[in-house]
């Protein structure tokens, strides 16, 4: 299975395409190492309405995943998880790593 820090990853990935900002430091941090993202659109001004279809279901598929049981998860579901983590990933991407 996959770890749950690399699906949520994968899952806001999608909206960080359409330029939302996170409400998490850590999101905000990691997408913004990211050379083609663009954080423009506030959170609470998001608009589920820009995504396609085949992002919600996408969205909707990767949730489930989360969900199942053996998932394992991962320092990034809890508020003490270091920023340096992902610091590391985005290292390790910008490696084509990830």
């Amino acid at each position: 299975m996959w770890p749950t820090e690399d699906l949520s990853l994968l899952r806001n990935e999608i909206y960080a395409a359409h330029g939302r900002i996170f409400k998490s430091d850590i999101l905000n941090s990691y997408y913004s190492g990211k050379l083609w993202y663009r954080g423009i659109i506030q959170p609470d001004v998001f608009s589920e309405s820009v995504l396609s279809d085949v992002e919600k279901k996408n969205i909707a598929f990767i949730k489930e995943m989360e969900s199942l049981e053996g998932v394992e998860e991962t320092p990034l579901d809890y508020e003490d998880f270091e920023l340096e983590e992902y610091e590391k990933m985005n290292e390790r991407d910008l490696k084509g790593g990830l």
